[in-house]
């Protein structure tokens, strides 16, 4: 990120590569990013997480984070995990910088449950297979 090179004294352009307005923060890249804001609403749908809309913000995306894991029943919390969402809209980010090829935020929505899925069914039991 950029503000991670800023701290160590880097050359860097602080500027968010994706929309240009903003600073390259975590929280901007994850949560308030407009690309994201419509990949997490698509997420949210497929997996109920409309709770996490009460979420209060935070200006730390780990803050955020435990909050809205906090809001999610305990039976929900297997369905998803927020680390496939940050961890495709980084691969987004990186993909469109270096490789200048996009995705709609649908495809990298579907990325996330794809990979969320493919985590639940190898460490799913023997007992969840039969059911």
């Amino acid at each position: 990120m950029a503000n991670n090179l800023i701290k160590r004294n880097c050359p860097n352009d602080p500027t968010c590569k994706l929309c240009g307005n903003e600073l390259e923060t975590p929280m901007h890249l994850c949560k308030d990013y407009t690309f994201s804001k419509q990949v997490w609403l698509i997420l949210r749908s497929w997996f109920g997480l409309s709770i996490i809309d009460t979420v209060g913000v935070s200006s730390f995306l780990h803050n955020y984070w435990r909050r809205c894991h906090a809001k999610i029943d305990k039976p929900n919390k297997r369905k998803f995990d927020f680390i496939y969402f940050w961890w495709n809209i980084w691969k987004e980010r990186n993909t469109r910088i270096f490789q200048n090829i996009s995705l709609q935020p649908s495809e990298v929505a579907f990325l996330c449950k794809d990979e969320f899925d493919q985590f639940q069914w190898v460490t799913c039991s023997d007992a969840d297979l039969q059911q």
